[in-house]
């Protein structure tokens, strides 16, 4: 959603976090990014609108700002060059991230057959998957990183079985049964009181968490570091580090910490 897709040189009133000095530091051409364009369509597409870029100030400030992070990262720490490739739409539900077949499970999910059925471009099922997932396929991917979960607030029942047939059902597409997939928990954003036990915000954070039951998937725990009335927190190097520990010790290898503390009452 939005927090993926915000770039480094943040939205409107909305700074990422120590962005400006990064930026000015990041020439890298073994860090090479790609963006792709937004399409929401009926029809699985075969190819995108993007260009291949090597990391420098006036890439990077247009760029991604979790997925940079997470890729300097990782080049920074395994010496070797990193390819990352950004397909996101700020407000979009997971179920437009899946086709039809993967949605089959789900009767309560209606599956677009003209172009009038296409009333939200970002959110309607199928459409995003067919315009910004389907040409992708084929290439052959060390993993993914995935945040969102906004859209799908106060449907949390739904989306635990949602969210962990999408990822299932993406490693087939690629062919890669256990295709790393980290992502990025929902942040601690409203009130206190509105976020605790009886909160939707919650429920998702929970239906969330199931997927870990999957090999090769881990949870960034955000509930420390979102803030109440910003939808879009500005620390994005913190989430993009914790995705990035993941990886380092699941995909890689690395005998480091990984997992999140337990809060125990």
């Amino acid at each position: 959603q939005s927090n993926m897709e915000m770039p480094m040189k943040g939205y409107k009133n909305q700074p990422i976090e120590g962005a400006d000095m990064d930026i000015l530091r990041s020439t890298n051409p073994s860090l090479r990014l790609f963006t792709v364009k937004r399409h929401s369509t009926l029809l699985p597409q075969y190819d995108v609108t993007g260009t291949w870029n090597e990391a420098m100030p006036t890439t990077v400030r247009e760029f991604s700002a979790t997925a940079y992070y997470f890729g300097r990262l990782l080049n920074e720490l395994l010496d070797v060059p990193v390819g990352l490739i950004v397909t996101a739409w700020g407000g979009s539900a997971a179920e437009a991230w899946m086709t039809e077949e993967m949605l089959r499970a789900f009767p309560e999910v209606r599956i677009p057959r003209t172009d009038a059925d296409i009333t939200s471009p970002n959110r309607t099922p199928t459409t995003l998957y067919n315009g910004m997932l389907h040409p992708l396929i084929g290439i052959t991917m060390r993993g993914v990183i995935w945040y969102q979960g906004c859209n799908n607030v106060g449907r949390a029942e739904e989306y635990e079985s949602l969210f962990q047939t999408l990822i299932t059902d993406w490693r087939k597409q690629f062919g890669q049964p256990d295709m790393p997939f980290y992502f990025v928990q929902l942040a601690n954003y409203l009130d206190r009181k509105l976020v605790q036990a009886d909160s939707p915000w919650a429920a998702l954070r929970e239906a969330q968490s199931q997927a870990q039951h999957l090999a090769h998937t881990g949870m960034a725990a955000n509930i420390d570091i979102g803030e109440a009335h910003d939808i879009h927190p500005k620390n994005k190097q913190e989430v993009a580090r914790r995705l990035a520990v993941i990886s380092l010790a699941d995909t890689y290898g690395q005998k480091i910490p990984a997992q999140a503390p337990v809060y125990d009452d």
